[in-house]
């Protein structure tokens, strides 16, 4: 009970862990995340009617001010809230000063010196001088209740952020690895913190909106804290001055082009090169409090203190100093990650020499398609030249010996209608009774003349030679006899391949020597 007052800093006579509903071993993870939501639970702007509220929301408060500084929580750990009032009062480096000074057996040994010293004569001046002037001057009491107050959508805000960054990001960035060419610089590190958006708690993103009283926000966390406000107004979270929108909301505020041009810079100022590591946070061993860890076990392969070594589990374990340990795998690690970069860049040369030869490979078939398309269309071209003119030779022969043949028709047309009158005046002058006047009309109309003429077409078309043109061959068949001898048959036409000669030598006259007599 009297641990428990000692430790009890609220109204309540609760301890501040139990303000914050958290353990005592619970980590400062652990101890925002139950601030956030009961800051966010007892807020007085979420409370406007329960005073009580506000009284719990500043314990909530000042539990989360002293339970996240490692000094003052450590001091509350040992001495309760008496060790925080000495701390106020003298100085945290003079707690535990203190603390001895009060305990019995120093008062005995002041006694004891004083008896001896003849009651501090020669101590005496420089105490009172140290108190009342020095380092250890009691200081005035707060007239006032410090200002804990924290907009609940600041609360709300940080949440999501804690949200949306994983975990693991913390590790990473604690590894302490030796690489200083990749560190960021530090100038890009102090402007990185003026580009931080107090609602989101990153880089501003675009649109970049400006408050009347100066401060930049994110049109999308302007919006957000638009919405939760009433009758169009909200306050700033960086100063808390009220700002009033009118009927466009935050689309009717100001944008700020130079913050958004400073946020283009900055991201490409900040691509090539990778921000520092952030030093390791002191661990201390976990079964023996205020213990370093400062020895390397072995056997179990994690670190220790070394009061595990002479006391603890790891009495029978092999160890070695932590800075060995430390050195020899720092060393590893900085060969591993040469060897993976000499790695990369043999890779990176095949990937090259690869896409040297993709590109050849392409060039290459470019070329021999191109080649291959010009020799098909000089073949192509000359192919159809070719053909034009064995199409303009068979069309100038069929011309010519069609015309030839046309001629010849004509001529034997005139042949056979003479013949045809010569027979019908045969005719008629066989009617004839009388033998006198029979003699005498064959003498008048020279019916032996005709008669020779009609021998002569006879022989000639029995032999086939007035029929068929001089350059014309009946391609070596055998010549139709009397009988079977027809112009078609002595012109070829049941021949439909006739051979042509390209020079024909034809006179139309020569063919009728036998007519002429």
């Amino acid at each position: 009970m009297d641990q428990q007052r000692q430790r009890s800093l609220s109204t309540s006579g609760e301890t501040l862990y139990q303000v914050l509903g958290v353990s005592k071993n619970a980590s400062p993870d652990d101890i925002k995340k139950c601030y956030r939501k009961l800051a966010l639970k007892f807020h007085p702007d979420k409370n406007p009617d329960n005073p009580e509220a506000a009284e719990k929301f500043k314990e909530i408060n000042n539990a989360n001010t002293i339970l996240t500084d490692p000094t003052k929580r450590n001091i509350y750990d040992q001495y309760g809230s008496l060790g925080l009032y000495v701390a106020e009062q003298f100085g945290e480096e003079n707690v535990n000063t203190y603390f001895v000074l009060s305990s019995w057996w120093a008062k005995a040994l002041f006694i004891f010196c004083g008896i001896a010293t003849g009651c501090y004569c020669c101590c005496c001046l420089c105490c009172c001088c140290n108190c009342c002037c020095g380092k250890c001057k009691p200081r005035p009491p707060m007239e006032h209740d410090p200002d804990f107050y924290v907009s609940p959508e600041d609360l709300e805000a940080e949440m999501k952020a804690e949200e949306r960054v994983p975990q693991w990001w913390d590790t990473i960035m604690s590894l302490p690895l030796d690489l200083s060419s990749f560190h960021k610089d530090e100038s890009l590190g102090t402007l990185e913190k003026q580009l931080i958006c107090p609602i989101c708690l990153d880089v501003f993103s675009k649109p970049v909106v400006i408050l009347p009283c100066q401060h930049n926000l994110c049109r999308k966390c302007a919006n957000e804290l638009y919405q939760v406000g009433i009758g169009g107004r909200f306050r700033c979270p960086s100063c808390r001055h009220e700002v009033v929108l009118d009927r466009h909301g935050v689309y009717g505020l100001q944008r700020n082009l130079l913050v958004e041009n400073i946020i283009d810079v900055y991201k490409q100022a900040s691509a090539s090169c990778v921000p520092p590591p952030k030093p390791l946070a002191q661990i201390n061993c976990e079964e023996h409090d205020g213990e370093k860890l400062n020895i390397y076990c072995i056997t179990c392969q994690i670190p220790t203190c070394s009061l595990c070594k002479v006391f603890g589990a790891h009495k029978t374990c092999q160890v070695a100093p932590i800075s060995d340990v430390y050195q020899q795998q720092k060393t590893e690690l900085t060969d591993d990650v040469g060897s993976l970069v000499a790695t990369n860049d043999r890779i990176q040369t095949c990937i090259n020499d690869l896409e040297e030869i993709c590109r050849s490979i392409e060039e290459n078939s470019k070329n021999q398609k191109q080649i291959l398309c010009e020799k098909f269309d000089r073949m192509s071209g000359i192919l159809e030249e070719r053909r034009k003119v064995m199409l303009q030779q068979i069309t100038y022969e069929e011309d010519e010996k069609a015309s030839l043949a046309q001629s010849l028709v004509h001529t034997y047309s005139e042949h056979v209608g003479t013949n045809s009158q010569l027979v019908q005046t045969a005719l008629n002058a066989m009617e004839e009774q009388e033998m006198a006047a029979f003699l005498q009309n064959q003498t008048e109309l020279g019916y032996e003349e005709h008669d020779s003429g009609i021998h002569c077409l006879t022989s000639e078309a029995e032999e086939g030679t007035y029929l068929y043109p001089t350059w014309y061959k009946p391609n070596n068949r055998p010549m139709p006899s009397q009988s079977q001898a027809t112009p078609s048959d002595a012109l070829g036409v049941h021949d439909h391949t006739p051979k042509l000669i390209s020079e024909p030598s034809v006179r139309g006259g020569s063919q009728l020597s036998c007519c002429s007599k």
